[in-house]
């Protein structure tokens, strides 16, 4: 019995060793399939059942204390609860359950950056949390872009028409090439506070790559 509980204990650090590891395929897995999947999600169908396995695998990630686990599943908890009830786009119930969602991407990442930044040695930990940090930031944003599109319908254009209602992937595109600085131009924020919202981002990811890089390579020099 003894050795079948240092077992589970065994593989339990283990898992946790791979938190990052986690919690980047999920970002990666989330991004690869919903293309192919219902672009809405006011209501719990395959993309909201996705951001719950994204969110669940953030908490993962940041489980180190009881505080963060409480803070960060409660935020869960409300997302979750706004995806069971019914929530047509624009309504409290739908803007609560996408300020939590914000709300819990950037717990996560304030935890993770502090935790990866921290340490004195370039790991794999290291990079993974760095690159789930990087991921998380791209999330963040996209869910702030859908919160100012359902406030102020037409904030953001796709091609050359403008759209309501731009779908999720619209806007989770548009964060990432953002976030990259790389801004294709085929969606394209309108109003004043849209573009606000971008130039933010394009300060965070230039700043978060330019701190990650000095970083790491202060840590690699100072082991050397």
């Amino acid at each position: 019995m003894s050795e079948d509980h240092s077992s589970a204990g065994t593989g339990l650090r283990g898992a946790r060793a791979r938190r990052f590891e986690v919690l980047v395929a999920a970002q990666v897995l989330y991004l690869l399939v919903y293309p192919w999947l219902e672009a809405e999600r006011h209501d719990l169908g395959p993309v909201s059942l996705m951001t719950t396995a994204l969110m669940l695998s953030a908490l993962w990630a940041i489980a180190e204390t009881p505080r963060r686990v409480w803070i960060g599943g409660a935020l869960a908890a409300v997302v979750f609860a706004c995806t069971v009830l019914p929530t047509p786009p624009g309504s409290p119930l739908f803007l609560t359950g996408l300020v939590a969602e914000a709300a819990l991407y950037v717990f996560g990442t304030a935890v993770i950056a502090l935790e990866v930044f921290s340490r004195g040695s370039v790991g794999r930990d290291t990079i993974f949390g760095s690159i789930a940090v990087y991921g998380l930031f791209g999330f963040t944003w996209a869910v702030l872009y859908l919160i100012l599109e359902t406030l102020q319908p037409g904030s953001f254009t796709v091609g050359d028409l403008r759209a309501n209602h731009p779908q999720w992937s619209n806007l989770l595109y548009f964060s990432f090439t953002s976030l990259s600085t790389t801004g294709f131009g085929d969606v394209t924020p309108v109003t004043t506070h849209a573009s606000s919202l971008v130039i933010l981002q394009y300060l965070t990811g230039v700043f978060y790559m330019a701190v990650v890089v000095a970083r790491l390579v202060g840590m690699y020099t100072s082991e050397r």
